[in-house]
């Protein structure tokens, strides 16, 4: 389980790395992006790594919360 969410949480950051690399002074997205929404992105796309991330150590105590915290990333991204 821990694997997983490891495997999920490095993911997530590769995928900010890519959205930074490419956001970053419109490098490969729209010049009339506005920059608000840009870091927005930005934000939303560290929410599945940093719950999973945190699923890790919940995990070392019970198992079941930790998969269960998973469900954050969806109730999270749909409020944000």
């Amino acid at each position: 389980m821990s694997f997983y969410a490891g495997t999920v949480a490095a993911l997530g950051m590769v995928r900010w790395l890519i959205w930074q690399y490419a956001a970053r002074s419109h490098r490969l997205v729209d010049k009339n992006l506005d920059e608000k929404f840009i870091a927005q992105i930005g934000r939303r796309a560290l929410i599945s790594p940093a719950i999973f991330a945190l699923s890790i150590g919940i995990a070392f105590f019970d198992p079941m919360p930790a998969m269960l915290s998973w469900w954050l990333v969806a109730a999270v991204v749909m409020v944000n």
